[in-house]
């Protein structure tokens, strides 16, 4: 259980957002509070003709993913001081390669996967792994403490009107926990902005308390 706590724990610190065909906006900021600190994690959006190309950056990390539209996660690269992390992974067909360090360490993996898609970062581009109409995902995700292989799943729940600095939004709820049976021991949950899928707000629980994400200004 603690295993996956920390995994969800290091991913949803970079939340990248979905973004509907041809918006024009490249950067949005999130706020992370972490007990009584709060950080400011800014994300970057660079559209491809065959998906995104997302980059998250604060806290002295960075995430950078590349989303390959019906296909999912192809490419991640991670650092983090902190963590001791500086990784890259790549896809191709049912198969990750991943090389890097950890802790001081050289790190080389390989994993054999089934064709669910790769969704490295908790909150990136939901429309297309739960397009309108569709109530559960399962994919893979790498933890960024032991950087293993997981299967996890996506369900969408109620809508729900919730309010974001002190604006009242109308949200569709996401559900992420562990496929199969160890969903019965953690979960967390996401709300996405009804008229875009964009990720507006997250509780986390950790084995440190709860961490609360949310977009800096709901009015982009």
């Amino acid at each position: 259980m603690k295993k996956f706590i920390a995994m969800f724990f290091l991913c949803a610190a970079f939340l990248p957002v979905s973004l509907p065909a041809n918006d024009d906006r490249t950067v949005l900021n999130y706020l992370e509070h972490r007990g009584s600190t709060t950080y400011v994690i800014e994300y970057r959006f660079t559209p491809h003709p065959d998906g995104i190309e997302i980059s998250a950056e604060g806290d002295n990390r960075i995430d950078t993913i590349r989303w390959l539209n019906g296909t999912g996660v192809v490419f991640w690269y991670s650092r983090s001081k902190r963590a001791e992390r500086d990784v890259k992974a790549e896809r191709s067909g049912d198969s990750i390669k991943l090389e890097g360090t950890l802790k001081g360490k050289s790190v080389q993996k390989t994993f054999r996967l089934d064709s669910a898609p790769w969704f490295q970062i908790l909150g990136t581009n939901i429309a297309e792994l739960l397009p309108q109409g569709k109530e559960s995902k399962e994919f893979w995700i790498i933890n960024p403490t032991d950087l293993e292989a997981h299967k996890m799943e996506a369900k969408r729940t109620m809508g729900q009107e919730i309010e974001v600095g002190g604006k009242k939004i109308e949200t569709f709820k996401v559900h992420f926990d562990a496929a199969g049976p160890l969903s019965a021991f953690w979960g967390t949950d996401f709300w996405y902005r009804n008229s875009d899928s964009v990720f507006v707000y997250s509780r986390l629980p950790e084995l440190e308390g709860t961490t609360i994400t949310e977009l800096e200004n709901p009015e982009k």
